[in-house]
């Protein structure tokens, strides 16, 4: 039963909700991007049946989402309005997901708040790509997980593997979710007798099939063009008159090693790094601060203050909800995990102009910034009392 508190504040989540997404939705109407007839495309096409896109099959859980709206309207507005409304329950996920993690209403709508006034995130809903709707099905997925972690039934089993397969098919780096899942399990699992060395050999073949997997989802992406051009933003080489060019590009050596494009691209990669260490590490760090930062020297002033203002705080209230131990030992090694997975796949690859990468990302910092900065105000509201009396 929703109490009387939590019928307030959803109410007030709920208002603000749709007061900034109608904003948003009168400054950006309906967006389409260079992606967008890729998945536009896709989702028409399996009309005539399904068929294996390598470069869109892991977007297809979007693509069908696409390819469902336009069953019923073939107006682009509709997908939008659509990803407007699944927004609005991913909102709620992470209002109840934190509520499940710290059974309090007041961190549970602040987390909300966070959610709905996080600079770049509820406007990606007005673009015709997938980080709409993978940020929505991620939240919904999330609130899941920790139900599933706390009630152990079957039927929350069922649909908690159910979400976690659509966001598995909605974004290349999706497969950080589940190998965030399974780690805390995993370590345990390894270090546990007996048979510790078979143990070990069974992960390492685990990881060659990860491997293999990887290859397959990123065969179709330009990750090799993007090495040799020296690119931190992706395909930058291809703008050498723009006035940031320097700043978001990395000097090429002269004896640069080009490992040979008839090898699968993972191994070609690998080539890469160890054949051209010192100029590869530039690159990573180069994009890694990209993607953590989430700020860009072509942005405006008043952007990056407010990334700064509003997400460089969040992610040391993050950290002290895992230090502080206020979330269990198994989400903060799976929150660790998985923001590290992310940052290595952006970091090894490429980062992109918009921000939209970092999406994934938002609902795990709303949700732990929030829990520890509601508990800092807690303790610092406790410490004033104590002064004051």
């Amino acid at each position: 039963m929703i109490n009387r508190l939590n019928g307030r504040l959803y109410a007030i989540a709920t208002i603000l909700y749709f007061v900034v997404s109608l904003y948003l939705y009168i400054k950006y109407d309906v967006k389409i991007m260079n992606d967008s007839p890729r998945f536009l495309g896709y989702a028409d096409n399996l009309s005539s049946g399904f068929y294996f896109d390598p470069l869109n099959f892991w977007y297809i859980s979007y693509v069908f989402f696409v390819a469902f709206i336009k069953l019923i309207s073939q107006d682009y507005g509709a997908i939008i309005l659509a990803q407007y409304i699944l927004g609005y329950f991913a909102m709620l996920s992470i209002f109840w997901t934190t509520k499940r993690l710290t059974e309090n209403d007041m961190t549970a709508f602040v987390a909300s708040l966070i959610f709905i006034f996080f600079p770049d995130n509820l406007n990606w809903h007005s673009y015709v790509l997938t980080e709409s709707f993978y940020c929505s099905i991620l939240s919904i997925t999330f609130y899941w997980i920790v139900r599933s972690a706390q009630e152990k039934k079957n039927w929350i089993y069922g649909t908690t593997l159910i979400f976690i397969l659509i966001s598995f098919f909605s974004k290349p780096t999706s497969p950080a979710l589940s190998i965030a899942l399974c780690f805390p399990f995993v370590w345990k699992w390894l270090w546990t007798p007996p048979r510790v060395i078979l143990k070990f050999a069974s992960l390492a073949i685990a990881m060659f099939g990860l491997v293999v997997l990887a290859n397959t989802m990123i065969s179709s992406h330009r990750v090799m063009l993007i090495y040799e051009n020296g690119d931190i933003i992706f395909a930058m080489h291809e703008f050498p008159t723009h006035p940031h060019h320097d700043w978001m590009t990395v000097d090429i050596p002269d004896d640069l090693y080009k490992p040979s494009e008839e090898l699968p691209l993972i191994q070609q990669m690998g080539s890469f790094v160890i054949g051209n260490p010192i100029y590869f590490s530039k690159l990573f760090f180069g994009k890694m601060i990209m993607f953590v930062t989430h700020i860009r020297t072509y942005w405006s002033w008043s952007h990056n203050i407010a990334m700064a203002v509003i997400l460089w705080p969040l992610y040391i209230f993050s950290i002290k909800a895992i230090r502080k131990k206020l979330i269990s030992d198994y989400f903060s090694l799976a929150s660790v995990v998985y923001f590290v997975t992310h940052t290595f796949v952006i970091s090894s690859t490429w980062a992109d102009w918009d921000g939209r990468f970092f999406v994934p990302i938002i609902p795990l910092i709303v949700v732990l910034g929030a829990i520890g900065l509601t508990n800092y105000a807690y303790s610092l509201k406790s410490s004033l009392n104590i002064f004051g009396s």
